[in-house]
């Protein structure tokens, strides 16, 4: 399978083998450190809250590895499970994606690119995961196929809440301006 090609290459081929052997235990100091990574949709341009995320939990067990990355001010969190003895690159947009907002206009704009993202995904977007330093790909999915939604009618909602957020990113510029002329 091809779903986790670059993560493979980016282990080496003595640490992927042990991985795809069911029963086989390995510790997170056996596995090569994985680099900061560009979650993305394919033939999209990136979204920014999502360019360079860091590992910042990994938990082997079983042969897979399960990752909690996150943004350098760590309002973006995404989970991703690579499956070695599947061979499946796993993520779960409806819990595996995590946004906060500190009020900030930057947080904002964060959440408008991840809404982006979002709808991208939701109406039959490609799942691909970079190196974020050598823009290698590490990962990627074959096309989303939702069930038990209307992608329409998501894509709309999703439509709203970014008109909502580009709105209230301009608001939030504009007290930090009048904020900064009063000062």
């Amino acid at each position: 399978m091809y779903e986790l090609a670059g993560f493979e290459a980016l282990l080496g081929p003595v640490i992927t083998g042990r991985l795809k052997t069911k029963g086989t235990t390995l510790k997170t100091e056996e596995v090569a450190e994985i680099p900061r990574v560009r979650v993305g949709i394919k033939n999209r341009d990136p979204y920014r809250g999502l360019d360079s995320l860091t590992v910042r939990k990994a938990i082997i067990s079983e042969g897979k590895i399960e990752l909690t990355m996150a943004s350098e001010d760590r309002l973006i969190e995404v989970d991703l499970t690579l499956n070695f003895p599947e061979e499946r690159m796993v993520f779960d947009i409806d819990n595996g994606l995590r946004v906060a907002d500190d009020g900030s206009e930057d947080s904002a704009r964060q959440i408008v690119s991840v809404l982006h993202f979002m709808r991208g995904y939701i109406c039959n977007g490609k799942l691909q995961v970079f190196n974020a330093e050598t823009n290698s790909l590490l990962g990627r999915k074959d096309t989303f196929i939702p069930l038990n939604i209307a992608p329409g009618f998501a894509a709309d909602h999703i439509d709203q809440l970014i008109d909502k957020y580009e709105s209230e990113a301009e608001t939030r510029a504009a007290k930090v301006e009048r904020g900064a002329a009063g000062a």
